[in-house]
């Protein structure tokens, strides 16, 4: 009875201690996340709109789990989640699955709809959404 209590303990502590790190995880790149995010690209199914986002000034602002996105005129805020432990990292908005990349400044988004993306990328008859971003400046926010 001893021995079959000890394993509960260990089992519950190897649980407990594998959840930790990946929420220690989530925090720490919800940390890098915070703050306004300024489209530099965007390609919808193979198509670059760019340029259509671009004057509609298309931004992402994060604060907390909360993202607020789209152009000036027609914003719209859902929560996200992340999942940094997996490869790509995943990114999950609405019922768009998702992954991305943060690289200091450059915040990388590919969403796919009810399948997740596998890479970045965003090709004719995908049904792939890839955003690109830059943090905004100081003097932007």
């Amino acid at each position: 009875m001893m021995r079959f209590l000890l394993g509960i303990v260990l089992l519950v502590g190897v649980v407990y201690g594998e959840e930790q790190p990946k929420e220690k995880a989530v925090d720490n790149d919800k940390e890098k996340l915070q703050g306004k995010w300024v489209l530099t690209s965007g390609i919808v199914d193979g198509k670059d709109r760019t340029k259509e986002w671009g004057k509609q000034r298309f931004t992402v602002v994060i604060q907390g789990d909360k993202m607020t996105f789209g152009p000036e005129k027609d914003k719209r805020t859902a929560t996200f989640h992340i999942d940094p432990s997996r490869k790509p990292k995943t990114f999950d908005l609405f019922v768009s699955l998702g992954i991305y990349e943060l690289k200091r400044d450059e915040l990388k988004i590919c969403l796919g709809g009810p399948k997740r993306p596998t890479e970045f990328t965003s090709k004719a008859g995908s049904d792939k959404v890839l955003y690109v971003f830059k943090r905004a400046k100081k003097r932007e926010k």
